[in-house]
């Protein structure tokens, strides 16, 4: 831009100036008299005319504007100003800020207040810069980056200017006119050299805390996404890269949490190592290594935007976004036009391993996800403005969130591809974070609280769970965790959120986070006889909080293992695979004529996803499976029909009905939460054919995935059904071996064979045996270890006999003494 020179003390230059040193920044930029030529000649001139548009409703403060429109009004004038704004950010924002403030100045009368500085903020900035590409040569340059919100420090005050008066000659201190004014720069507190008051020379002030101006400053660090493709490979073995985020200004604090994907355009600042560590010595200041941070401009919380609906604008001038709007929406229809959509997707996760069809569903659904209420009232407020239909919308977002994500568990014997099928669902979601449980920690998993370096502040920092909200957390060697790091889980999988109350701070953060978990058997491989939670180690509540459980066990099968080898030497030899048969094994269900649970749905399902599979040519990569996910979880919320609504109710009832005929007297294993999870994964089921209506196929499909599912977790050894083993965290005849042998140690102890009910219930309880401890009893009345009789007192009572000890009442004790002991015991 070229201009003409004005004297030094004209009028046109001095009123630049003049508007120049209101600004409060702190960053000591000099008014030249170019920078006044170029406000004078275009930047005023321009906001007069073809930028008038941005000034619209704007009374002073910070001016938001969208990127690419304002750079295209502006480049009609000036030509291409986006190098101008990337290289040199400090100058053309001043120079934009004044010409804009002198702008308003005109249409002001002269009574009313001047409005505070004009400060220009860039509003999705491009292009984006990868947060692991900031290297030196982007210093002073505006940058824009996407990343996810890991710490969010306090909101401080900052003092950017404040008066002195001298502590000598008392300059200022009656009248603040006369004081001396000082700017901080960067928020580097510094007091006057020397005093200004005729011939006082003195070096001593007092700060006048009246005269301070002070500005909202915050804090935050950012860290590159982990939902990027690369990442998993490109950069394993790498630390995330992470950045401090300086925000200064009303309009750029409280704007994010921790967990957010945020998009934050802003200058990028470098300051000395030693001083950010909080040191301040003169060693300190002469080392020459420095830490990089960004100093906002503005930032868009692209989570916020996206949980305001599916309908969010987006700007009409974003030809990028358009464009890559427009490939996905092909891929979709591409997609859905095909003859069975879902025998494609399937088929497309996790291609190199080997069978495993109805867990490949499964982790699927879990990242597809349900309908999520809230998005979905946001579309149906957009489709019907009706003010009843407002308030209703209104009533139901601020209802109790009801989460929408499933969680699934895959459990099984080493080698089976657990792993491989996780590292897929990781690269396949739209936002992810993988993590390995024997390496992992509680506040690793969740949120931590910590503190900041210089002031001690507390700072929430996120963990896994709650990086990957709104996407899915996988996590491996889910058995290798404590009893600690599950209980952490307990909140995030069913509220879908993460409270922490430490150190005087309560606060809560969202994880709506689908866990898809993996693990193997304690024992190396799984036993039947046992349990899934004492194969696994895991508590009854979080197993209950899994919607799916699969088990995988490598039974010996040689048709299948010929198979099986044939498509893993194939797989290296860069050939399609062969044919698909079952990888799972299935035992017979057990139950009885006329049950709910039967197998052949299952079967059914199996086969149709196996066949569909034998017959695609070709399957979509990783990144067109990704691509289709995201589209879908954004813009697809799927409604039950009536038909559909049906089945699941009718299967829920029958699933209850199954589970009190097995276990009269028993708490019941089958509750609302699967019917919930019933909801979720039909839902899912319709999303994954991108399809507005959930349909009685896609109820039967889930029913079928479902039942399959409680059987594996149900079936014990023998062959047969026990709802009790997935709610319990012991099978029944564990249950009974236990309770005999915690008797018999008792009697060992108490030196007699007779107890009542209530020390045989006192007993199990001490012991850890939960459920219904009568229903026990009988057992071991059936198997003789109980005899329900008289003493020699004539006493009624129950008698271990496999005790050595006799019944005689006066040789070995007789119940009553047996009873005396008891209580005895119980008051020592």
């Amino acid at each position: 831009m070229t201009t003409q020179p004005h004297a030094i003390d004209s009028p046109e230059v001095l009123r630049v100036r003049c508007e120049w040193d209101r600004f409060e920044r702190g960053d000591a930029i000099p008014c030249l008299d170019s920078d006044a030529e170029i406000v004078n000649l275009y930047f005023e001139p321009w906001f007069q005319d073809a930028g008038a548009e941005f000034l619209r409703d704007h009374t002073g403060g910070d001016l938001i504007v969208e990127y690419a429109r304002f750079v295209e009004v502006l480049g009609e004038l000036v030509g291409d100003i986006g190098p101008c704004l990337a290289n040199t950010p400090d100058k053309v924002l001043r120079q934009l800020g004044v010409a804009a403030d002198l702008v308003l100045k005109e249409f002001l009368p002269r009574e009313q207040k001047r409005p505070p500085p004009t400060i220009l903020r860039l509003r999705n900035a491009t292009p984006e810069t990868p947060l692991a590409a900031l290297r030196s040569d982007v210093v002073d340059r505006l940058v824009s980056i996407r990343a996810t919100v890991t710490r969010v420090g306090p909101v401080k005050p900052l003092v950017t200017e404040a008066s002195f008066s001298c502590a000598q000659c008392f300059l200022g201190a009656s009248d603040p006119q006369f004081a001396m004014r000082m700017r901080f720069r960067r928020g580097e507190y510094r007091a006057p050299s020397r005093c200004d008051g005729g011939d006082c020379k003195s070096r001593k002030f007092d700060l006048l805390r009246d005269t301070a101006k002070t500005v909202d400053v915050q804090k935050i660090r950012v860290q590159q996404q982990l939902d990027d493709a690369k990442t998993l490979d490109d950069d394993a073995g790498r630390i995330p890269r992470s950045l401090d985020v300086e925000c200064v200004g009303t309009g750029l604090v409280d704007k994010c949490a921790p967990g957010d994907v945020v998009v934050v355009a802003g200058i990028v600042r470098v300051v000395n190592a030693a001083v950010a560590a909080g040191r301040k010595d003169r060693r300190a200041l002469q080392q020459a290594t420095s830490v990089m941070y960004l100093a906002a401009n503005s930032i868009v919380n692209a989570s916020r935007e996206a949980e305001a609906g599916s309908s969010q604008q987006k700007s009409e001038y974003d030809c990028q976004e358009e464009e890559d709007d427009q490939e996905e929406r092909a891929l979709v229809e591409g997609v859905c036009r095909h003859e069975d959509p879902l025998s494609l997707i399937v088929a497309s996760f996790a291609p190199r391993i080997y069978g495993h069809e109805l867990v490949k569903l499964g982790l699927l659904l879990g990242l597809f996800g349900g309908t999520d209420e809230r998005a979905a009232v946001s579309d149906d407020a957009d489709a019907d403005g009706s003010a009843k239909r407002r308030r209703e919308n209104d009533a139901a977002k601020e209802s109790i969130q009801v989460r929408c994500n499933s969680h699934v568990l895959v459990v099984g014997d080493p080698g089976l591809g657990k792993s491989q099928m996780l590292r897929a669902a990781a690269a396949v979601a739209p936002r992810a974070v993988y993590v390995c449980g024997n390496t992992t920690t509680t506040t690793g998993l969740t949120v931590s609280l910590t503190r900041e370096g210089k002031s001690g502040a507390p700072a929430l920092e996120a963990g896994a769970v709650v990086l990957g909200d709104r996407g899915a957390c996988c996590i491996d060697e889910f058995d290798k965790m404590d009893s600690g790091q599950h209980a952490g889980l307990l909140e995030a999988m069913e509220q879908q959120q993460i409270s922490i109350a430490k150190a005087g701070v309560v606060a809560t953060l969202q994880a709506r986070t689908a866990i898809l978990a993996a693990a193997n058997p304690a024992g190396g491989s799984y036993d039947r006889a046992r349990t899934v939670a004492e194969n696994v180690r895991l508590s009854a509540p979080l197993l209950s909080r899994f919607d799916l459980v699969f088990l995988l066990v490598d039974d010996p099968d040689e048709g299948r293992d010929e198979l099986l080898s044939r498509h893993v030497l194939d797989a290296h030899r860069g050939k399609n695979a062969g044919p698909r048969p079952s990888f799972r094994k299935r035992r017979s269900s057990g139950c009885s004529p006329g049950s709910s649970m039967p197998t052949s749905d299952a079967k059914t399902l199996e086969a149709k996803l196996r066949e569909g599979a034998n017959a695609l040519d070709e399957v979509l990569s990783t990144r067109e499976l990704r691509t289709y996910c995201s589209y879908v979880r954004r813009r697809c919320h799927p409604r039950l029909d009536t038909k559909a609504a049906v089945l699941l109710q009718k299967t829920y009832l029958e699933l209850r009905r199954e589970a009190s005929l097995a276990a009269p007297g028993r708490a019941m294993p089958i509750t609302t939460r699967q019917l919930e999870s019933l909801v979720r994964l039909a839902q899912a089921r319709a999303k994954i054919e991108n399809r507005s209506v959930v349909t009685e196929d896609d109820a039967r499909d889930v029913v079928a995935l479902m039942k399959d599912s409680v059987r594996d977790a149900c079936t014990g050894a023998d062959g047969n059904v026990d709802f009790s083993r997935q709610t319990s965290g012991m099978s029944a005849a564990k249950a009974v071996k236990k309770l005999r042998d915690l008797l018999h140690a008792e009697s060992e102890r108490l030196r007699s064979p007779w107890f009542r009910l209530d020390d045989i219930m006192e007993v199990a309880r001490r012991g850890g045996v939960g459920g219904a401890v009568d229903e026990l009893v009988d057992v071991l009345r059936d198997q003789s270890y109980l005899m329900h009789q008289r003493d020699d007192e004539g006493n009624w009572g129950y008698k271990l006999t496999s005790c050595r000890f006799g019944s005689g009442s006066t040789t070995q004790g007789s119940l009553a003494r047996s009873t005396q002991r008891s209580l005895a015991e119980r008051l020592r």
